[in-house]
């Protein structure tokens, strides 16, 4: 009796496993690119509600970082958000791999006395679609 019970086992199993290997032949690209979506990368928060060619949409960002906010906060917030920091030009860039479109952020700054930020501007723009 017990073998028949783990006889059994072993044929649902298989057929499981033949299931789930049909279901994946049949459906591997949108599997895969599902995943591809899942793992893309995204934008930092502070940036999400920024729409493209529309500097003034990067609201988060520009309250956080309104003028009078010391420079050095700003350098740490890029820095930790893996932008290319240009300090003598006062700008930042990112390219952003995502799907459907990469994007491309650029982010420049000006600064009055004791280093502290004058203005901002963000702009985010499409940088290649599928």
């Amino acid at each position: 009796m017990e073998m028949k019970r783990t006889h059994r086992r072993w044929i649902w199993l298989a057929v499981a496993a033949m299931a789930l290997s049909a279901f994946v032949a049949l459906n591997w690209q949108t599997l895969t690119l599902s995943a591809a979506f899942a793992l893309a990368e995204r934008r930092p928060a502070l940036l999400v509600d920024a729409e493209w060619n529309e500097p003034a949409s990067a609201r988060k960002f520009l309250n956080r970082f309104p003028p009078g906010t010391n420079e050095s906060e700003l350098f740490e917030w890029l820095g930790s958000n893996k932008f290319d920091i240009d300090r003598d030009a006062r700008r930042a860039d990112r390219l952003i791999s995502s799907l459907p479109c990469n994007e491309i952020v650029k982010i420049k700054w000006s600064t009055g006395p004791n280093n502290v930020i004058g203005d901002a501007d963000v702009r985010v723009s499409e940088a290649g679609c599928l």
